[in-house]
């Protein structure tokens, strides 16, 4: 199967959504039916900020970027700024433990770093081992633990070479 990686269209927001509404309640996975919902997607699609890997014309993971001002505000950072976090990392049940998550990271890494940020960062639920699992393969560094959206996190971060 030919995998494409690329932003998704405003017209796959749904199929998106989908994606992320199908995972809810797996093991490690922290979203709810509030979160993510159309308006994040719909923000994500129009920002340039969601990225879809394509099989046969039909999303079988996504990853989004973005600047969050809470994440910034943890005082255990210590990589170059801007930095850009990931989020709502996402790969379809019957795509899983196939490399595909990391693929998805690489690529929105290499977003973040052609539009200048200098580190990337991401939270994750301490009992979501397969995310954490992708992140450790790629190399990101512990930075500490935190309290925000309602629940505890660990947070990483890595240097995005120029």
């Amino acid at each position: 199967m030919n995998l494409v990686i690329r932003p998704a269209a405003p017209e796959e927001a749904e199929e998106a959504l989908k994606l992320y509404r199908s995972l809810l309640g797996r093991e490690g996975v922290t979203w709810d039916e509030g979160y993510p919902n159309a308006e994040i997607v719909g923000e994500d699609i129009a920002r340039g900020n969601l990225y879809a890997a394509f099989e046969d014309g039909r999303i079988v993971a996504a990853a989004a970027l973005e600047e969050e001002a809470e994440t910034d505000a943890h005082p255990f950072w210590t990589l170059p700024t801007p930095a850009a976090t990931l989020s709502r990392v996402a790969v379809r049940v019957d795509r899983q433990n196939q490399g595909l998550a990391k693929r998805m990271i690489r690529r929105v890494m290499e977003e973040m770093r052609l539009r200048g940020y200098r580190s990337a960062r991401y939270l994750v639920s301490a009992n979501n081992l397969r995310a954490r699992a992708a992140y450790r393969a790629l190399d990101f560094r512990f930075a500490g633990e935190a309290e925000a959206y309602g629940q505890h996190w660990l947070c990483y971060e890595k240097a995005l070479d120029a």
